[in-house]
């Protein structure tokens, strides 16, 4: 390699160059400021160039960038199909189709800005889209364009800002009106409703539910599958968990037991239609005389609701609860915290030397820790609630909390 400084004075102005020869080629390149020092340092930054392996002489080519449209459905081919649920792949098949491309879908992946954004928020407001689901769609355009940065189709992505979403409202039964339910039904209806009352199942888990997931022995429910529609897969969140039973469940399980297949199925033996058991609690609902029944909507995530509502009414702690729901952050579960007694109250007792955390109708320290224990929480400093403005990048998460 040659490298040389010379001054062509055959050029207006006296223009100063840098000779090479490099790899067998001679290239001359005009300093960018027209002095021996000027060139001599322009010198120096093509030589740290070639130190690294660059070659400053070769033009790079510019990729072109992609249309939001065709990244989008590579990425649900891509990555969406191979990572989430069925429910997930549909749910964001659903938003691309209905929301995002015709907004964003002929947009190159680096022309769309935030102020693009901001006008979708408010085209949807418009259209009087809720918050919370203007936010959904939102997450998914964020996690596309992570995606894109990812995969080296796109620099940099825009800033993208959540709206603010008020506390989600939801309906439990009291207990009084579960016993009304319960005393007002019979066969598999109340078996199962008493089941989502006592162990807080979602409906496509308890359709799921096989005799392989009951454990007579140690009278534990292990949460493995779960119905969406009707296909068949993992619960949400992809997670395994174990909820204890009492003795009321045990004796349903025990009248109803056989040794293979679903717990619950239709008069073929086949699993349960989606629809079928909705129809007979929404029947059963309409027939009792609930306070506000016009305006309440009870069906069966209003039980899981409830079996959630009355655990804080009766002094669980909030992150038992959030282990029996399978909630993944604490934060869904703090939505039952106003429920629990005297909590502030009793909190600051914590620091009075005569003051205990739960009277002896509650649960106590002792038993708090076997609770713990028995779901498999181990206490230690990475117990620590984690929130995130959107769900990140790997995150399939859907359907009912």
């Amino acid at each position: 390699m040659y490298m040389a400084v010379i001054k062509n004075k055959h050029t207006t102005n006296n223009k100063w160059f840098i000779d090479i020869r490099y790899q067998g080629k001679r290239y001359r390149k005009k300093s960018p400021e027209n002095s021996r020092n000027g060139a001599l340092a322009f010198e120096r930054l093509i030589m740290q160039k070639l130190v690294k392996g660059e070659n400053p002489f070769v033009k790079k080519v510019q990729k072109e960038v992609e249309v939001f449209e065709k990244f989008a459905w590579k990425w649900h081919e891509v990555y969406v199909k191979n990572n989430c649920k069925i429910s997930g792949v549909r749910g964001r098949a659903s938003i691309l189709n209905k929301h995002l491309i015709p907004f964003f879908g002929k947009k190159k992946l680096d022309l769309i800005t935030s102020l693009n954004i901001e006008e979708f928020k408010a085209l949807n407001k418009n259209k009087g889209l809720a918050n919370k689901t203007i936010n959904e769609h939102i997450t998914v355009l964020n996690t596309i364009l992570k995606f894109a940065v990812e995969w080296s189709e796109l620099e940099k992505k825009p800033k993208i800002k959540l709206l603010k979403v008020p506390p989600q409202d939801y309906d439990f039964l009291s207990f009084e009106e579960s016993d009304l339910l319960l005393s007002s039904t019979d066969g598999m209806l109340k078996d199962m409703i008493l089941l989502v009352l006592r162990t807080g199942l979602r409906y496509g888990e308890i359709r799921a539910l096989s005799w392989s997931d009951i454990n007579f022995e140690t009278n534990v429910i292990s949460v493995r599958k779960s119905f969406y529609r009707n296909i068949l897969g993992v619960p949400k969140n992809s997670k395994e968990r174990h909820i204890p039973f009492d003795y009321e469940v045990r004796e349903i399980f025990e009248r109803r037991k056989k040794s293979k297949g679903f717990v619950f199925t239709d008069k073929n033996g086949n699993f349960l239609e989606e629809n079928l058991a909705r129809r007979a609690l929404k029947k059963a609902i309409s027939n009792l005389d609930l306070k506000n029944k016009e305006d309440r909507k009870i069906m069966w995530h209003a039980l899981r609701h409830s079996f959630a509502s009355h655990l804080a009414m009766k002094g669980c702690p909030i992150v038992v609860i959030q282990k029996l729901m399978g909630h993944s952050s604490v934060s869904t579960t703090m939505r039952y915290a106003h429920l629990s007694p005297s909590t502030l109250e009793d909190s600051i007792k914590l620091l009075s030397k005569k003051g205990q955390y739960m009277d002896s109708e509650q649960i106590n320290k002792a038993q708090f820790v076997d609770i713990m224990k028995s779901l498999g929480v181990q206490f230690n400093a990475n117990n620590k609630p984690k929130t995130e403005p959107f769900g990140s990048a790997s995150d399939c998460g859907d359907g009912e909390s």
